[in-house]
């Protein structure tokens, strides 16, 4: 294997690790919202898979259709997001989102922004 050869499988063994963590931590956190929240179905966990699949169909027709490698995650993130922002919009529950906290749960930042109003 010739060094060029070599560096470019690192990078692409780099990429892959860093696009699977990027969904792992995406996914998760959309999971656990919708479990703290109760919400039946996980809805936003879900949207987050249909937004990552479609976003890594995305990249592969791309790449296909101009025979060019294509960063993966120029297609992927905006996947997850728009498909989760969108779910969370329709269900109201953006500014939940938005401060939800791992470390806490949705309905404390919920209090500290009523707090803030007040």
């Amino acid at each position: 294997m010739s060094p060029q050869t070599q560096d470019t499988a690192v990078e692409d063994t780099t990429a892959h690790s860093t696009l699977t963590t990027v969904k792992a931590i995406c996914t998760y956190g959309q999971c656990r919202y919708d479990h703290e929240r109760g919400a039946k179905g996980y809805p936003l966990f879900r949207a987050a898979l249909v937004g990552y699949a479609l976003g890594l169909m995305t990249t592969i027709v791309v790449m296909n259709w101009f025979d060019a490698a294509q960063p993966a995650l120029l297609y992927i993130v905006p996947g997850v997001l728009l498909s989760t922002m969108g779910v969370a919009a329709a269900r109201g529950e953006v500014k939940q989102l938005l401060l939800y906290d791992e470390n806490g749960d949705a309905d404390a930042a919920d209090a500290t922004e009523a707090k803030k109003t007040e």
